[in-house]
């Protein structure tokens, strides 16, 4: 190769480099396509639906949070929790809550706004995100999240 000069493709072939790089662009589409949910956001819960009907947080409530981060999420509500995610759309999982158990007094459901939403929470099966709106719901249960 002449320097100034591109390289020559032989015999219908690319170069082991840029089929390399094609490779890593594809890679990292393909997995930004699967998990829409993989950025830095903060959600903030804004209506919890289910068996016992809709319940939608006051201002003075306790924020609930949801964050995801490398295959897992967490968040709080009085607690912290914690789980494992995978999938997007209708073949969202999530597996494995773990939270920290401190008792709550205030604000005086704090206790039962948490068992409620993390108990929904085990049971979603599907994640959507319509730009700054992201819905999870499972059978009996909507929980609607904005960006913080």
């Amino acid at each position: 190769m002449t320097a100034g000069r591109p390289s020559r493709v032989h015999n219908g072939s690319m170069s082991p480099r840029l089929v390399a790089l094609l490779a890593v662009t594809v890679s990292t589409l393909t997995l930004a396509a699967c998990a829409p949910y993989s950025d830095a956001n903060t959600w903030v819960l804004t209506r919890l639906t289910d068996e016992a009907g809709a319940y939608v947080p006051a201002a003075n409530d306790l924020p609930v949070t949801l964050r995801f981060e490398n295959g897992a999420i967490q968040g709080s509500v009085c607690n912290s929790y914690s789980a494992q995610v995978s999938g997007w759309g209708s073949s969202f999982e999530i597996s494995w809550i773990a939270s920290t158990e401190m008792a709550c007094m205030e604000p005086e459901t704090a206790m039962q706004v948490e068992t409620r939403y993390l108990s929904d929470l085990g049971a979603v099966t599907t994640i959507t995100r319509d730009g700054e709106l992201l819905v999870l719901t499972g059978p009996d249960v909507v929980l609607e999240f904005a960006v913080e």
